[in-house]
């Protein structure tokens, strides 16, 4: 069993819920960063984004695991023991909290992104005045 299914499980969570949040989280993290919208446009379509993002998030699963010592359970959580799991698993992933910073596959993958972007506006422009 990986992490991942492992955290579903204690915290009685479908993927749905997990997907959500690694999502979700991502996008409040670049506006914190303070990318403005088509920055967070670009950055959302690159894959290298993604694999920097859900990495990290796994690194951090694997630690919150480790340190909580749920990494022994295979079944639900409930009561008092869910409400601290789910406050800790919270607080683990709190993107104001967060000293990350995407490697360079990320950073190339959005330099590219961002001329291939310029390139089609100076064509467009181009050919208004033709």
């Amino acid at each position: 069993m990986n992490n991942q299914q492992r955290i579903s499980i204690v915290l009685g969570w479908g993927s749905n819920e997990l997907t959500s949040m690694v999502y979700g989280s991502a996008f409040t993290w670049m506006r914190l960063q303070m990318f403005n919208d088509q920055q967070i446009e670009l950055l959302s379509r690159c894959h290298s984004f993604w694999q920097w993002w859900t990495d990290e998030w796994f690194i951090r699963d694997g630690d919150y695991l480790w340190e909580t010592s749920l990494r022994f359970l295979d079944e639900p959580l409930d009561g008092y023991e869910l409400e601290l799991a789910l406050e800790l698993y919270v607080k683990k992933h709190l993107v104001s909290r967060l000293d990350i910073q995407p490697n360079h596959f990320v950073v190339n993958e959005l330099k590219q992104l961002v001329l291939n972007e310029s390139s089609k506006k100076l064509t467009h422009t181009k050919n208004q005045f033709k």
